[in-house]
Order: structure tokens, then C-alpha cells, then sequence
């Protein structure tokens, strides 16, 4: 893996400087269908990345109906979420490519997704020949697996006392305690303590299944360059960029997309997310950025590398865990602030800053945070993350990163070594 990270790394930074801008102008695009068997009124589009429960426009359903009139660059992918599902936490996107000036959708209950059909162009036809191809190849093992583990689930033979006992908490547990519990569970699933002998025998069961989905998906895709594939891999890469399998896999697959694809934007995507997947290690080191503050005033983080050891904070207002976490960095900064030791906040924040400005009246976050507003500096994509805000890294003042997502002790004890 190590060589096909490095060799796919060096392709990566070469390419950055070949691409030229995808031109195709956007024009309008009517989007219409049924909603059988569902009693929704509200269907939500957005682009397939980002926070659509912030950005998109609203497509009403009357008499299980709808059509739509919007605007949109060719061969681009948009998805379609039913706001009831948004509004439960519980959804699933109907992706849909730009292939045609009308589409047609035929929409059914979540329990028969799998029935959807969208009927617009090629690239429409290929993305529902790929899911079908995928269901007829693993939907029937895995729901046998997972009716398995439901099974198990309801006689209380899955998860360990200790676990539940420490899941049952966590419901009712204040940001703070949050914060601990997090990392206690992540110690138990880690030495396998968090399931039964029936259930890590299921979990491993699985994990195997997962794996040879992994294979399959990534040999279809190999064998089928086309639009679609190269959006299959900017989705994977977008949402699992933590599984290295999946990393290894798109490292493997991407030169030969980019040379297939020089121009089009989702190479451009996935070129500067890989960067920051696989620069975002320990001896790595940070991707320049410039973004503002509060105050408007424009700062690149290289600038502000002034003290030997630095925490990069990516956060969100709207992020509970996130905020918990920082907060057990305040009494660090407050030890060995003046020392040789800082803080720079990045907050991911959508529409304005009125949130992060009362959240940081309530905080003791007293170092400089700079803002990233509706991603317009591209900063989460550029270090390969995904909708989640929080990220931290320590690093020295060369830039180069120390630790990923140190513990407030674990700073403290590097701080002890190098200051």
C-alpha cells in the first residue's frame, strides 16, 4: 500500500498543475416523477456534497406529483431526499446525473428503494445498471446477516453488559462526559469487548462480506471507466476516507481515471481530496490555507505558524463533540500558552456567524479562530473531510504534523518534550 500511496502521491502533485477548468456553461433542467405509496408533500434537491440540510431547494409534491425547474451544469449529479426522512435522521439520497433537459423519476417507500427508477440518459441508465448489478450481488446475504444480529440484539446476546451499560449512559450524558465515553467506547470496540462471542463472530462474518464488497465494487469500477465511476469514487472517498481499504483501493484506481478524465471537476475533486487523505499523516504536513476571522480580515494559516508547537482546531458551532473536545484543550493552552505553545480555530459555519459568535461568548476559546463560511475556501475538502467538522492536529512549526486527533494528555505530554 505504502507504494501505491506514494506513486499515486507524485501523480497527484504533478496533475495539479494540468487541469484546465471544466467549461460546459449550466443551463435549466426539469425534473418531474410520481411518489407511489408515500404520503409526502416535500422532496429536497441539492448537490450531492456538503450540507444539504442547509443548501438546496425545495421540490413540493401535490397529489403524489411533483416537477421542478432548476438550473445546472451538465453531466453534474444532484440527489433528491424526502424531507420527511431528513426530518427523522434517517434517509437515504436518490443520486441522479445531469444527462438530459428532463428527467423522470418514479419514487417508492424506503423499504423498496431499491425499486426507484429514474429515466433520463445514459450516464442515469449506467448509475442504476451499477446499484442494480450490487443488490443482486449482496442485498440477500447481508440482510440474512443483519437479520442474524437482530436476532441476537433482542435476546441480549450481542453487546457485552459493559458495553450497554456505557451506551445507556452516553444518551444522557452532558457534552462534557460525552467526550470520555466516546473514547471509551472506541477502547472497547477496538479490543473487541463491545460484542458477545456469538456477536464478534457475526461482526466478523460481516466484516468479511464487507471486504469482498470492497473488491467488487472497486473491480466494476476498474473495468467501466466512465462519469459515473469517477463520481462512485469522489462518494467513497468523500464518506469513508477513514477505511484504508477504500483509500488503498481509489489510490490504486485513480491515475488511470485522471488520464481518462483530465478536465472533468470530480478528477479536480478527487485529486484534492486524495491530496489531503494522504497528506494528513504523522510527518505529513499541513495544506496551506487563507480564511477569514470574525472581524473580516483575511489570514493564511502559514502566517500564523508563530510559536514552536501548534493546535489546528477544525470545529463547527453546530458541533456538539467537537466543542467538547476543544474544551478539554483550554486549561493546555492556558498552561503552556506563552510558552511556545497555540491554538488556531477553524469554524466550518453555514449561511452567517451568528451561531459561532454566541457560542464563542459561552467558551473560553480565546485563541484566533478563522472562519470557513459555506465553504467558500474549500478548506474540508481540501484535507479530505467529509460533512463532519471536527479535526485536530498538532504540529511544529515547520508545519509538519505531530499527532491526529491528540487527546488533551497526549498534548500535554509532547508538550513537556518539546518546549
Amino acid at each position: 500500500m505504502k507504494k501505491i500511496i506514494q506513486k499515486t502521491l507524485l501523480f497527484v502533485i504533478a496533475l495539479v498543475f494540468q487541469h484546465a477548468a471544466h467549461a460546459q456553461q449550466h443551463r435549466q433542467f426539469v425534473i418531474r416523477g410520481q411518489v407511489i405509496d408515500r404520503d409526502d408533500s416535500e422532496l429536497l434537491l441539492a448537490e450531492p456534497f456538503g450540507r444539504f440540510d442547509k443548501q438546496h431547494d425545495s421540490v413540493r409534491i401535490r397529489d403524489g406529483a411533483f416537477e421542478h425547474t432548476f438550473e445546472g451544469e451538465p453531466e453534474s449529479v444532484r440527489k433528491l431526499i424526502f424531507g420527511s426522512e431528513l426530518a427523522r435522521g434517517a434517509f437515504r439520497s436518490i443520486d441522479f446525473f445531469l444527462d438530459r433537459d428532463t428527467i423522470d423519476f418514479l419514487l417508492y417507500p424506503t423499504e423498496r428503494f431499491n425499486e426507484n427508477r429514474i429515466s433520463g440518459g445514459q450516464l442515469n441508465d449506467e448509475l442504476w445498471a451499477f446499484n442494480t448489478s450490487f443488490v443482486n450481488a449482496f442485498d440477500a446475504r447481508f440482510s440474512l446477516l443483519y437479520a442474524t444480529r437482530d436476532s441476537l440484539y433482542k435476546a441480549g446476546n450481542f453487546y457485552t453488559e459493559r458495553y450497554s451499560a456505557m451506551m445507556e449512559e452516553l444518551n444522557s450524558a452532558d457534552s462534557d462526559r460525552r467526550v470520555v465515553l466516546f473514547r471509551q467506547r472506541d477502547s472497547l470496540e477496538n479490543a473487541k469487548l463491545d460484542l458477545t462471542e456469538d456477536g464478534n463472530r457475526l461482526r466478523d462474518v460481516i466484516a468479511a462480506l464487507q471486504q469482498e464488497t470492497v473488491t467488487w465494487r472497486y473491480d466494476y469500477i476498474a473495468e467501466r471507466p466512465s462519469p459515473v465511476s469517477l463520481f462512485l469514487l469522489v462518494t467513497d472517498l468523500y464518506y469513508q476516507r477513514e477505511n484504508p481499504a477504500i483509500v488503498q483501493a481509489i489510490a490504486a484506481i485513480y491515475p488511470d481515471y485522471a488520464a481518462h478524465f483530465p478536465n472533468h471537476p470530480y478528477t479536480s475533486a478527487l485529486e484534492e481530496m486524495l491530496r489531503g487523505v494522504l497528506g494528513v499523516v504523522v510527518g505529513g504536513h499541513i495544506i496551506d490555507f487563507e480564511a477569514p476571522d470574525l472581524a473580516d480580515a483575511y489570514h493564511r494559516l502559514s502566517d500564523l505558524l508563530t510559536e514552536k508547537v501548534l493546535l489546528i482546531d477544525f470545529w463547527g458551532s453546530w458541533c456538539g463533540p467537537c466543542i467538547a473536545k476543544t474544551r478539554t484543550m483550554v486549561p493546555v493552552y492556558e498552561a503552556y500558552h506563552g510558552k511556545g505553545f497555540g491554538i488556531v480555530g477553524i469554524a466550518r459555519e453555514f449561511g452567517d456567524t451568528h451561531a459561532l459568535r454566541a457560542r464563542l461568548e459561552q467558551e473560553a476559546f480565546t485563541w484566533v479562530n478563522l472562519v470557513e463560511l459555506d465553504d467558500q475556501q474549500g478548506i474540508w475538502k481540501k484535507y479530505g473531510m467529509s460533512n463532519a467538522a471536527g479535526l485536530m492536529l498538532l504540529i511544529d512549526q515547520q508545519g509538519e504534523i505531530l499527532a491526529i486527533n491528540p487527546t488533551a494528555d497526549e498534548v500535554r505530554q509532547l508538550l513537556d518534550q518539546l518546549l
